[in-house]
């Protein structure tokens, strides 16, 4: 717990004798060690975790009486986060590309898994879930879009678009590998048609996502890839960025 001038917060004063105090009469042995009382939790107060933690006991013990209530609450206006303004950007554009976001499970078939598997990694199997069929988080988010795809052909759902934003993982030589990944599905009868929507949609992502000198460094290069066709390497400022 630290304190600046023996005060504990701005509006409630409490000297470190009188913390030392409250803090013994929990049994947590507090020492005064420089600017900070060290304490040692015991086995049964699972609840103190953290140094705020110990600060609400501080208060608690004090008397929540003794803390003054202000009439106004001052706030500190912050732009927001990269990531979420780029979630947002995504949305924005492949919603208005007709395309539909999708919440999926983040747990595969070790089959599904191990077919859009990278080269480079390999499947994690969860511990202890060996005795379900879907037991291996997912290296990629499109087996999770097939069967949101296959779910709705089932239903006479044709020409579907899908897009998920989330989390996917993978083993590289022993140390676990976490990434967002981006996904997209376009239903369409015609591969080639399908590729171009893809495309255009990655297209105009560059632009909301990097501006113009983002969006000139975006290339399709063609390539082999069972699992795509046609296939391309999705290239951004000369990197291999995933396939479409």
């Amino acid at each position: 717990c630290d304190w600046s001038s023996d005060v504990c917060s701005s509006d409630l004063e409490v000297s470190v004798a009188r913390m030392i105090e409250l803090l013994t009469a929990l049994a947590l042995q507090p020492m005064v060690n420089a600017q900070q009382i060290d304490c040692v939790i015991p086995s049964h107060r699972l609840d103190l975790e953290r140094e705020v933690d110990l600060i609400e006991e501080i208060a608690r013990l004090a008397g929540y009486d003794a803390i003054p209530m202000h009439e106004k609450m001052p706030l500190i206006v912050r732009p927001p986060q990269p990531m979420v303004l780029a979630r947002q950007r995504i949305g924005q554009v492949l919603v208005s590309h007709g395309y539909h976001e999708t919440i999926t499970p983040s747990l595969l078939t070790e089959e599904h898994a191990k077919a859009f598997c990278p080269d480079s990694l390999t499947p994690m199997a969860l511990a202890g879930e060996t005795r379900r069929k879907d037991s291996v988080l997912r290296p990629s988010l499109l087996p999770s879009l097939l069967n949101c795809r296959k779910h709705n052909q089932d239903r006479g759902n044709q020409g579907v678009h899908l897009f998920e934003v989330a989390g996917i993982w993978g083993d590289h030589q022993g140390k676990t590998c976490e990434k967002t990944s981006l996904a997209l599905l376009t239903d369409s009868p015609d591969p080639h048609e399908g590729f171009r929507n893809a495309r255009g949609a990655i297209e105009e992502l560059a632009w909301a996502l990097g501006g113009e000198d983002t969006a000139k460094t975006l290339a399709f290069e063609p390539v082999e890839d069972a699992r795509y066709q046609p296939a391309a390497k999705v290239m951004l400022h000369g990197k291999d960025h995933g396939r479409t």
